[in-house]
Order: structure tokens, then sequence, then C-alpha cells
């Protein structure tokens, strides 16, 4: 007996409701599955149908035993169709949903260097802050930043990590009083990141030292740029991602404050609807995009996911 066509035959039967519809669906004999169950139940040592002339009904183990081959043929399924798609090009058009400044500064390059590589597939990109929803939507992927993993019915792959930092420029901090402490930092202006999941409170660690800090701050943007801007300003304090603030820091144009702390760290993240049948082109780009991104350019501490 093969065992793979008695659990596709078993699969049948109950999806159909008879075996009769079985054996349509399959292209085989309503004698030939009648027999393939049979074997089954024989091989197992356990009955899985009850048969009456009017309905076929699951046994307990019938129930348990079912789950378990929709699982199988399921795996079974899927690996076939992961193989043939490797063995062709990806193709057709990816749209895409990513953070403005993110996207535009560091992904752009990147999607590039994949448009040369992969000419067969047309990239549609879409940056901004504001959160898509996929599916209504209709896009293949979405690249997300957050401190923590995204709650999300979607699959969420993790691309890399960067750290957050403070820090504001040195004309405003030969200003205003010096920032000793995380409690400092309710009295001086703060500039709040409206998408931030804690608003008007920052977390700080030292080891295993853990701070909590509010604040009302002096301005809020949703942009990361925006915020910048403005302790370029020399209008106060910021925390972004060092994606952000990295160069300004490395030119001196910002200053790091309270470097013994630790404000944080983001997580970038690839979504995408389903890992069921993913295309080959969001796959591709998902994997190209977990190769080449590495926050050592933004906080000197290469952290891949």
């Amino acid at each position: 007996m093969d065992k793979l066509e008695a659990m596709r035959a078993l699969v049948a039967v109950v999806d159909q409701g008879s075996f009769v519809g079985a054996a349509v669906q399959l292209e085989q004999t309503k004698t030939r599955l009648s027999r393939l169950v049979s074997d089954l139940e024989m091989q197992l040592g356990v009955r899985l149908m009850q048969r009456t002339t009017r309905r076929l009904s699951l046994t307990e183990e019938g129930q348990l035993y079912l789950a378990r081959c929709r699982d199988i043929l399921q795996a079974i399924s899927e690996a076939e169709e992961e193989a043939a798609s490797r063995s062709i090009e990806p193709r057709g058009l990816l749209r895409i949903s990513a953070p403005l400044i993110f996207g535009a500064r560091y992904l752009a390059p990147l999607w590039a260097r994949f448009a040369a590589e992969h000419p067969d597939i047309q990239l549609d990109i879409d940056l901004s802050d504001r959160k898509i929803d996929l599916i209504e939507d209709g896009f293949d992927l979405a690249i997300r930043i957050s401190s923590h993993t995204p709650d999300s019915q979607l699959i969420v792959r993790p691309l890399c990590t960067a750290r957050l930092l403070l820090c504001a420029s040195p004309d405003y901090l030969a200003t205003h009083a010096a920032l000793q402490q995380p409690e400092d930092i309710a009295s001086h202006a703060v500039i709040d990141y409206s998408y931030a999941v804690q608003r008007q409170q920052w977390l700080l660690q030292r080891g295993e030292e853990i701070r909590s800090t509010r604040f009302t701050p002096r301005l809020i943007a949703n942009n990361g740029d925006v915020c910048r801007q403005f302790a370029l300003a020399h209008l106060g304090l910021i925390r972004q991602p060092g994606f952000i603030v990295g160069e300004d820091i490395a030119a001196g144009r910002l200053v790091e404050i309270l470097p013994d702390w630790r404000a944080g760290d983001v997580g970038i993240y690839a979504l995408y609807p389903s890992r069921k049948h993913l295309p080959l082109k969001v796959r591709t780009m998902v994997d190209f995009l977990h190769a080449q991104l590495d926050a050592a350019a933004w906080n000197g501490q290469p952290s891949l996911a």
C-alpha cells in the first residue's frame, strides 16, 4: 500500500463527503479508494471511519489522524512548489511599502542594485511613515521599524537592528544645564517622535539598572528626519536611530548625551501576507535585504538578525 496515496484518499473522502465524490476528484474507482482506506485502518490497527448506507463519519482517532494527514500533505505540496519555483527566475510586479527616511537613504541604493540583478522584477515603491494594510492596499511586502516585534497577522521576518541614540546639538548643550543622570532629561526641551511606542517617556538602561524618565515635549513630529532637523536647529533633545543621526554625530553636528546609558534598539522587519505559496519575487527580495542590511554604518555594532 502506498501510504501517501491512502492519506490522499482519506482526505478526499472526508472533504467530498463520500467515496463516490472522492473517486471523481481523484479520478480513481470507488472500490480502490475504499480498499486504500480499509488497508490504512488495518495497518494502523484503528477504525478511522464509521460507514453507513447514508453517511460517513470520522471516529475520534480518525479526526486526529486526518489533521496529521492534512499537515503532511500540505508540507509535501509546499516543498514541491518551493523546489519547482527555484528552477525559474523571479519576475513580475513587486509592490513594497517602507518608511520614508530609511527607504530613501538606505533601501534605495539596495533596491537599485536589486533591480539591476533582477531585470524581470518591476519594483513599485511607496515610501511613507503611515502603517498600511498590505492586503487591503495591495502590497506584496512592507518594511517596518519598531522597538517591538510587530503584532501582526502577517508573516514577520527580522532583518537587522539599530541602536536608538539620545543626542542634541553642541550649541543647545552649551546653553543648557548639563545632563548627568536620566532624570535630568525632564528639565530640558525634548523633541518627541509621535509614532514611538511610548510617548512622553524614555527608558534608559545601564547594565542591569533601568530608569524611566517622563517629560512634556516641546515639539512633536511623526517623521524622524523632522526631529533631526529640529535638533540641528538647537531646539532640544531627540532620540532617534543611528541610521538617522549617526552621520551627524560622526561629523560633530550632534552630540550623543548620556553615552553610558542605552536608549534601546529598534528592529527592522519584513512583513508579508503568507508563507504559504510565497511568490518567488517576494522571497528573493526578503532574502536579498536580509543579506545586505548591516547596522554597522549606523551605530558601530553590526547586528544582523
